[in-house]
């Protein structure tokens, strides 16, 4: 297949979703973002990739980059985000196989709250012959005041092993 024909076929995915959000009354909302890279020949900017960002009611529901090939947009990631009580709960990253002319799923992080709705954690999985596997963790702590104090970040290999961490102080008018 060409490369017109995946960007149709993107052109018509995004058509669809539009006509099912829309039956189901809900308030759909497009923005499109652009990444210009300098190109050292011609001596100008030119779009490297762009982001087309769904909104549900003020929610992102997806987003889907593509990259710029011979004046082709060409489908590269697409992210899907799933909410309750309006915290994202899961985000779901599929990258477009050409070879097959289709989506295949690449990775997911599970978000996870206190009783306070605070973000404790996020859980990050990648595929692995087909199946989630969990790579690595990110460990939110906060002060009794609320404020974000330190993020961990811990591989999940054989066990888990601390590999960064974050610490965050704030000045005196209360900004990180």
């Amino acid at each position: 297949m060409t490369k017109n024909f995946i960007t149709i076929w993107s052109i018509c995915t995004a058509i669809i979703s539009l006509i099912i959000s829309d039956n189901l009354n809900s308030q759909i909302t497009y923005d499109t973002s652009f990444t210009r890279q300098w190109n050292i020949v011609s001596n100008d900017w030119e779009n490297f990739d762009r982001i087309i960002t769904t909104y549900d009611n003020g929610l992102v529901i997806s987003e889907l980059t593509q990259i710029k090939q011979n004046d082709l947009w060409v489908n590269k990631n697409l992210n899907a985000y799933y909410y309750k009580d309006g915290h994202v709960i899961e985000e779901f990253e599929q990258y477009w196989n050409d070879a097959k002319l289709r989506w295949e799923d690449n990775y997911r992080k599970i978000y996870l709250y206190d009783s306070e709705s605070k973000l404790i954690q996020i859980t990050h999985q990648n595929t692995f012959k087909g199946k989630y596997v969990n790579s690595s963790n990110e460990i939110l702590i906060y002060t009794s005041e609320g404020k974000l104090m330190e993020k961990v970040i811990q591989k999940c290999e054989k066990v888990r092993t601390h590999f960064l961490k974050y610490q965050y102080n704030y000045n005196s008018n209360d900004l990180l």
